[in-house]
């Protein structure tokens, strides 16, 4: 082939000849590589900013798992559109608006941020500080309901008339909806984004590469994106230490009115993809002759909704023909199970160590990248050396998928029972303590509003006022009379005595690890125990129903099931804003409840499935052994059923 025939970089006229040495696998397959890493950490980097966006817009939990859902809305809603017209359009061009997308999804994330930009700290400090001056009289207990922040996080508690009550009610609601409004469409953008990845990403690959090669550059490909959400939660961990106007300032993490800076990460992931993607988009659609397309017979002309009628018949034909097996359609009824629980779990992860242990958000965030990541990967690595190193008939497949199971479930029941006692708040209606004495805050005239306090002891109070504080400033309060030492900082204690949490980390590793080693069988399951021609439809059917009856719910059950174990709402009236405080033996409870239901209803359906099989020694349409079929490689990267390989990986239709 000349020069001028083979495939360049550029786009239209302009193919500069710098351009021409980037016309292959490898180039792309960094480019992409790259992209792909930025777009994982984007869809990862809303969950370890859950704590902060609830604080800041005053968000239920209940309100950020619909937020999270809204990915899988637009992917649900894309996925078949993505997988339909892989191999009709010009795949790098697709590829490169799709992580646009991503990129403009994260920037419209951030937007709230600088609609209701909160006010620098020092000035917030210096007006707060005047004002207690004028409020707190000498030997009169101090009352911090001005000490709120009330373009941060809004607090409805204060001691005011009915009237300005309700107008702050009013704007803090309007500040949650417009916050909601913004980050939700965001999040469904950021779907359509991720629907096209995977389909055309094997798609072009499998396309411009031998057989036998298409299997390490996706695997390139696909380990890159593993450190996505490492990065996400790191990245996360240092923007939580931040504070949100990006101040040097004196208030600690600890500090229940502090506000990570959690617009950066959606603004650096974001402009960041905007600008990787232009790149891809000057690959050609075809790098190399290895694989030409595929003549297509003249068909007649027909009207263009008989062809639509027609392509809608057989998709709805072929997934009944699909769900007609009975076995297939448990595993999916299974997979949604599993899915559902791993969605709350995975969604609130960061959120449940901070307030189960009471650890700041920035080093759940580094725990979370720590310990999840490192075991998602071990469990998955190991499951794909057993599926290659066993030779699979349809019982062990399914005896591999049912038998770490049991040991998952028994782990997460030891873990619902791991925990840290309950944080005292002594001079609380809700916990009084019958040690302090009855009048040390008696002539305070103490508001409602939460604002809780450590002493040097380990001893909680509600606020400075309940702790008969007289002086302080916007960190730490002073002229205590119900501490022994008289003085007072803010946050709730640190626990003492409490090493549960490393106990609860090494016991959830390995319930992580055992848990996703089954996604390789599941996988090798799901295809091959329907007939080739169905195996597409299998792919996507899975695909499409783990996400929209699994991925979707999960992090709205998860999100209603926090909320229920909250005690004491920072909100009014008219909205609940975010929880303060919650009752930790009820989160557990809930959390881990939910878990352990939907993961002993899945390992009934997988025992039903090992029955089934018992006797199954072959799969279904099963190639002769001489020239085994590579489901896997034809069904999960080229995605084109019919076609077979050989034992040495090359194409037996081409050899034909």
């Amino acid at each position: 082939m000349d020069l001028e025939m083979k495939p360049v970089c550029g786009l239209g006229a302009c193919q500069p000849r710098v351009l021409r040495k980037f016309a292959s696998i490898r180039w792309f397959t960094a480019f992409y590589s790259v992209t792909g890493l930025l777009t994982t950490s984007l869809s990862m980097y809303m969950i370890s900013q859950i704590t902060t966006i609830e604080r800041q817009f005053g968000l239920s939990s209940t309100k950020s798992g619909y937020l999270m859902a809204c990915n899988d809305i637009g992917y649900s809603a894309f996925i078949l559109i993505s997988s339909y017209v892989a191999n009709r359009v010009h795949i790098p061009r697709y590829l490169a608006a799709s992580t646009i997308l991503y990129g403009i999804s994260g920037i419209i994330c951030s937007i709230p941020h600088f609609i209701y930009k909160p006010d620098p700290l020092t000035n917030v400090i210096s007006n707060q500080t005047s004002m207690s001056r004028k409020m707190a009289p000498p030997n009169i207990c101090l009352n911090t309901s001005f000490l709120q922040m009330p373009t941060t996080t809004p607090s409805a508690n204060v001691d005011t008339t009915d009237m300005f009550a309700s107008v702050a009610d009013d704007a803090d609601s309007t500040r949650s909806a417009v916050a909601m409004a913004f980050i939700a469409t965001g999040m469904v953008i950021q779907g359509i984004g991720k629907a096209p990845r995977y389909p055309m990403v094997g798609q072009y690959v499998d396309d411009n590469t031998r057989p036998r090669e298409t299997g390490f550059y996706m695997g390139i490909i696909t380990t890159l994106s593993v450190f996505g959400p490492a990065i996400a939660y790191g990245l996360g961990a240092l923007f939580s230490r931040t504070y949100v106007t990006l101040e040097d300032v004196e208030l600690h993490p600890r500090d229940p009115r502090w506000i990570g800076a959690w617009w950066l990460g959606f603004l650096v992931f974001g402009v960041a993809a905007v600008i990787c993607a232009f790149p891809l988009a000057l690959f050609p659609a075809q790098l190399t002759s290895l694989r030409p397309p595929p003549s297509r017979t003249p068909k007649k002309d027909r009207p263009c909704f008989t062809v639509l009628c027609s392509n809608i018949f057989g998709i709805f034909k072929t997934l009944f023909r699909t769900l007609s097996y009975p076995v297939f359609t448990i595993m999916l009824i299974a997979s949604i199970l599993i899915v559902m629980a791993y969605g709350a779990s995975m969604s609130f992860g960061p959120k449940y160590l901070e307030v189960e242990f009471n650890v700041p958000a920035w080093q759940s965030n580094i725990i979370i990248a720590a310990f999840g990541i490192i075991a998602v990967c071990i469990g998955i690595f190991s499951g794909g050396v057993l599926t290659k190193k066993l030779k699979l008939s349809p019982f062990r497949c399914s005896m591999l998928m049912f038998l770490p199971q049991v040991p998952t479930l028994a782990l997460q029941m030891i873990t619902m029972f791991i925990k840290c006692d309950q944080p005292r708040i002594n001079n609380w209606e809700e916990q009084q303590s019958s040690m302090l004495p009855s009048s040390c805050n008696s002539d305070c005239a103490c508001s409602n509003a939460f604002l809780p306090v450590c002493d040097g002891n380990g001893t909680n109070y509600f606020s400075p006022c309940h702790a008969g504080c007289t002086g302080g400033s916007f960190y730490k309060f002073t002229n205590c009379s119900c501490v022994p030492g008289g003085e007072v900082s803010t946050g709730l204690c640190e626990f003492q005595g409490c090493s549960s949490m490393w106990l609860f980390l090494a016991i959830n590793f390995l319930a992580t690890v055992l848990g996703a080693s089954l996604m390789m069988p599941t996988f090798i399951f799901t295809i091959r125990i329907v007939p080739n021609d169905l195996k597409s439809m299998a792919i996507g059917l899975s695909a499409l129903a783990t996400s929209l009856f699994g991925w979707l719910p999960g992090p709205v059950i998860g999100g209603k099931l926090v909320d229920a174990a909250c005690i004491l709402w920072s909100g009014g009236a008219a909205t609940l804003g975010s929880c303060s405080y919650y009752n930790l033996e009820t989160l557990r409870y809930n959390m881990y409840g939910m878990a352990i239901a939907c993961k002993s209803g899945a390992i009934v359906l997988l025992a039903v499935i090992v029955c089934f099989t018992w006797n199954m020694h072959k799969w279904p349409n099963k190639a002769d052994e001489e020239n085994e079929v590579d489901f896997v490689y034809e069904s999960y990267i080229k995605q084109k059923p019919g076609a077979l390989l050989d034992t040495n990986g090359l194409d037996m239709k081409e050899k034909l």
